[in-house]
């Protein structure tokens, strides 16, 4: 079970910094 856990926030982290990249991106074209 914890394995599949690690692996998917694994999976989780780069999506999670590609959506406040791009949060920041429109923040700053306002």
């Amino acid at each position: 079970m914890k394995k599949i856990l690690f692996e998917f926030s694994i999976f989780l982290i780069p999506v999670q910094v590609e959506n406040l990249s791009t949060f920041f991106t429109m923040h700053e074209a306002f």
